[in-house]
């Protein structure tokens, strides 16, 4: 499996679109993987280790024996997805009352925004322990994983 088949699905499932339809097409997905990585290079200083050409759709050398740069980009990358679906969804909050009827949407935003913290967060943190050494980062994904020294518990879905 190539690296972008294997960050695609990652980050899908991250994102819960694994249904049989899927809400984000793969070249959807394929550019946000790529321009994220332009970003995962710099914040782990491994600009000088690959090479990002967003026009040719490629990085090289292929990362896919790289667990922790892999997982570092599909944290990040669905770090920005879950964001943007936050940003969306508080666009559309809005509670309406006539009389004893009402409708709230605000729920929805709700619940996205605590999925971008959460994205947030777990990038940040693998981010900080990848920087010092500490851990391999791609254990978060591609392993069964528990941060003990997290305050949600080290789940994704908690």
């Amino acid at each position: 499996m190539s690296w972008q088949d294997y960050t695609r699905n990652l980050l899908r499932t991250l994102c819960g679109d694994v249904g049989p339809v899927y809400e984000y097409n793969d070249s959807r997905l394929d550019d946000l993987i790529l321009y994220t990585a332009k970003i995962v290079v710099v914040d782990t200083s491994l600009i000088d280790t690959y090479t990002i050409d967003i026009n040719a759709g490629t990085i090289s050398p292929d990362p896919s024996s790289d667990e922790s740069f892999i997982s570092l980009l599909v944290l990040k990358s669905w770090e920005i997805l879950a964001n943007n679906e936050y940003r969306i969804a508080s666009n559309k909050a809005l509670s309406i009352r006539d009389g004893p009827s009402a409708v709230d949407g605000r729920a929805v935003a709700d619940n996205k925004k605590e999925i971008a913290k959460r994205a947030t967060k777990q990038y940040e943190t693998s981010l900080v322990s990848y920087n010092a050494g500490t851990y391999n980062a791609g254990a978060a994904i591609v392993s069964p994983f528990h941060m003990e020294n997290s305050d949600d518990g080290g789940g994704f879905f908690n």
